[in-house]
């Protein structure tokens, strides 16, 4: 998310930190075998991040929250936003 924000691609509030602290969310850390899922991932994202979120996803049985079609596109689970 704060890869979109300077880049004017994602608006967040200035309390965004705190509301996030808030929240159940456990970070995820991208491991070997994420990396390994993202060598044998087809190109159906072009953007190394997305790439990265659809093997995270993947190999974690995970969904990713999106609005980008190119992610809503993988073998990945996502829920549009």
């Amino acid at each position: 998310m704060r890869v979109k924000q300077p880049a004017g691609r994602l608006e967040l509030p200035d309390e965004f930190r705190r509301v996030l602290d808030g929240q159940s969310f456990v970070p995820l850390a991208f491991s070997v075998e994420h990396a390994r899922a993202l060598a044998d991932l087809a190109m159906v994202h072009r953007n190394p991040f997305g790439r990265m979120l659809v093997a995270q996803a993947e190999q974690e049985r995970m969904t990713i929250v999106t609005r980008d079609p190119a992610l809503a596109a993988s073998n990945a689970r996502t829920l549009a936003a």
